[in-house]
């Protein structure tokens, strides 16, 4: 079966390099340029705008424009005086992903006296923002075209030696213009390499602390082992089942202490899981099953991960043509706002 978004090429460059489009797709979307405000310039003509379009633990992403180009581009802001080590994580590994599918282009990164600076290639809304666009409940056949296009984009980035170690639904975006099928994968402040210098696999051990959002963690990373290729395969089943069910039930658990809302959480997912299984197709029982089984070092089996939710969507008859949920919705949207203008 031939599934666009699996191959590992990205759409519309014959090197695999993910490309920056014109600035009128992104103004398109995010208005003229006389709609934003100046914030700073950086150095090589980047301007920031005031503009934010994201926020999170690192700091705020910025809507901005490389001057010269025109080219829109996003831009994460980090002050200087917070934690550097995620920044130089993330801009350490953006450096090795300049031709893999599926991960934005880093544009440019730099530091002045106020902020560390990351421009990268600008990408549409994250899946957790579609997913609050859709009523927070996603139909199946949406969850089944996502949820190839994401295996694939994790098993990508394990086949270079690293993992995620904090996948979420606000970590996955779509593309935009021709492209907007395509999903990409962001975010790599808390990557690890999961091979050492002679590309032997880390060893399986306690680090003592946890590592990601507590929400979608595995149950090893809850009980503080070394993570792995496994947790970031168990990390997207948690997503799919957020996306199936709208909610999980130990959403909201929070504590005085990260200590004890993580000993909640796990119980609360050991508990609950088989519940949310037990009204879902079998196929996610079977690739829960599976991934519950590897060992730490062990290879996960994507082909047949992929093949399980394949079958699904073909005995359910669907076809891969990525007609999200959020398409139909944006594109009445777009046309009734034009009507108005009428």
């Amino acid at each position: 079966m031939n599934i666009p978004g699996t191959e590992n090429q990205s759409p519309g460059s014959s090197q695999g390099d993910a490309q920056v489009p014109s600035s009128p797709n992104k103004t398109s979307i995010h208005g003229s340029d006389s709609n934003h405000r100046e914030y700073k310039t950086l150095d090589r003509g980047i301007m920031v705008y005031r503009t934010i379009i994201g926020k999170g633990g690192f700091g705020t992403v910025h809507l901005g424009k490389v001057i010269r180009s025109g080219y829109m581009v996003a831009i994460k802001l980090q002050k200087t005086q917070e934690e550097e080590q995620s920044f130089k994580t993330e801009v350490h590994f953006y450096k090795q992903t300049r031709s893999w599918p599926g991960f934005p282009r880093m544009i440019h990164s730099c530091e002045d006296a106020d902020h560390r600076a990351i421009a990268l290639e600008l990408v549409g809304d994250s899946l957790e923002d579609n997913f609050r666009y859709c009523g927070k409940k996603f139909s199946l056949k949406t969850i089944l075209l996502l949820a190839d296009q994401m295996i694939t984009r994790v098993e990508f980035m394990h086949s270079k030696g690293y993992i995620h170690r904090d996948l979420k639904p606000d970590n996955f975006c779509v593309g935009h213009g021709t492209n907007d099928w395509w999903i990409y994968l962001i975010d790599f402040g808390n990557v690890k390499r999961y091979l050492d210098d002679n590309d032997v696999h880390i060893p399986e051990k306690h680090c003592g602390h946890v590592c990601g959002t507590v929400r979608y963690l595995s149950m090893n990373a809850h009980n503080g082992a070394e993570m792995s290729r496994r947790d970031d395969m168990m990390a997207l089943f948690n997503i799919f089942m957020y996306f199936f069910h709208g909610s999980l039930p130990w959403q909201g658990n929070k504590h005085d202490s990260l200590a004890t809302t993580i000993w909640r959480v796990y119980h609360l997912k050991k508990y609950a899981t088989p519940k949310l299984l037990a009204t879902c197709p079998k196929e996610f029982k079977a690739y829960y099953d599976t991934v519950d089984k590897y060992a730490h070092s062990e290879r996960p089996d994507y082909d047949f991960l992929r093949s399980l939710f394949r079958s699904l969507a073909f005995k359910s008859g669907f076809t891969y043509d990525y007609k999200y949920d959020w398409t139909d919705a944006q594109k009445l949207a777009k046309e009734d706002g034009q009507q108005c203008k009428k």
